[in-house]
């Protein structure tokens, strides 16, 4: 170099024209200028932590995914179904799960690998779209009498002679009772009397008189069964239907009467 620069101020970039600057290392104050062929230009150097970031990664550079260590969730625009994308998490089976009990079918209509239908699953299917089959007589309602009657299956009249006569008729309490036929040259009881005594509050004294000596009276309340009258009067619900026959030895019953209990 020349003697003129001695003491010189470099105003502007130092630029060369692609010529090599020699002795560089002569030049006072050029602590960060290096030789091409300095060591520290080609060792390995593992770089600080944090010291790289978004903005000094080039958007073209290529960098090998083992070397990629992602920390928290996926960005929303790496999910998704297509040959390019990962599927998201809840939504994946794998295949091990296929025609497994709680997976998917691998094709056809679906099926249930249980024996027992899954209640929960079970629609409510109207009784018209049911056409074939048979229903168990176990899971068919039986008929109920008196309180909360209601329509049903009548009792199994079981085999003769064990369950009694080919006559007997079934009763509206669900029993089978022997048919007794009335006997012509025997008299009929007359029909007993049923009468209001008085009131005691929400109920009513009710009195049932027969005029023909030792016979047996009984008597029933709205649909309940007959049950034989131990006392009187009879104390009653207002609105309830009351109704009575007499029996005796020697006699055909009398006819049942009811009485309607009224409301004052």
């Amino acid at each position: 170099m020349k003697r003129g620069l001695d003491n010189g101020l470099l105003l502007t970039d130092l630029d060369w024209a692609g010529f090599f600057i020699r002795n560089t290392g002569q030049v006072e104050g050029a602590d960060n200028i290096v030789h091409d062929d300095d060591t520290r230009l080609t060792d390995e150097r593992t770089p600080l932590d944090e010291s790289v970031t978004d903005a000094s990664v080039n958007s073209q550079s290529v960098i090998v995914q083992s070397k990629v260590n992602l920390n928290g969730n996926l960005p929303p625009v790496f999910l998704g179904t297509t040959p390019f994308t990962a599927a998201q998490g809840n939504l994946y089976q794998p295949k091990s799960q296929r025609d497994q009990n709680n997976g998917y079918p691998s094709s056809g209509q679906p099926s249930f690998g249980e024996n027992v239908f899954p209640t929960g699953l079970i629609p409510n299917i109207g009784s018209s779209k049911i056409t074939t089959g048979t229903i168990a007589i176990a899971r068919l309602p039986p008929a109920i009498h008196g309180t909360g009657h209601a329509q049903g299956l009548v009792p199994d009249p079981q085999p003769e002679p064990v369950s009694g006569l080919p006559t007997d008729y079934l009763a509206r309490d669900m029993t089978y009772k022997t048919m007794v036929t009335p006997i012509s040259y025997q008299p009929t009881l007359p029909d007993p009397a049923i009468t209001l005594q008085s009131y005691y509050r929400s109920n009513a004294y009710i009195i049932i008189t027969q005029n023909v000596h030792d016979t047996t009276t009984f008597y029933a309340l709205d649909s309940d069964p007959f049950q034989e009258v131990i006392g009187l009067p009879l104390l009653v619900p207002q609105g309830t239907t009351v109704r009575s026959y007499s029996a005796k030895v020697g006699s055909n019953d009398s006819n049942i009467v009811s009485y309607l209990v009224p409301t004052p």
